[in-house]
């Protein structure tokens, strides 16, 4: 059914960049406006996927593993008996 459809040539009319008022897009004097609006685009694009990436690698709450924050190590260094009482409230108010 649609296959005579274009058959006498209307197919090369509609296929061209002009449009049917013989206007080409190319030659316009705002041809640059869709530039730009491409070029902000893939800007925006490229910053999307930056940031996104930046914070799937900088998680918060992500832990690293083998690494101790400052803090759990004085703790733990209290626990085992190797610092004081007071030279443990001395490094916990130093840190806070």
């Amino acid at each position: 059914m649609m296959r005579g459809y274009f058959a006498n040539g209307d197919l090369d009319r509609f296929s061209r960049f002009d449009n049917s008022f013989g206007y080409n897009m190319m030659n316009s004097p705002y041809a640059w406006v869709g530039m730009l609006i491409h070029v902000l685009l893939v800007i925006a694009f490229i910053v999307l996927v930056v940031y996104i990436i930046k914070y799937i690698w900088n998680r918060p709450g992500k832990k690293v593993e083998g690494k101790l924050d400052a803090l759990a190590i004085i703790k733990e260094r209290y626990a085992r008996g190797e610092i004081t009482k007071e030279e443990f409230e001395l490094l916990k108010k130093d840190l806070t």
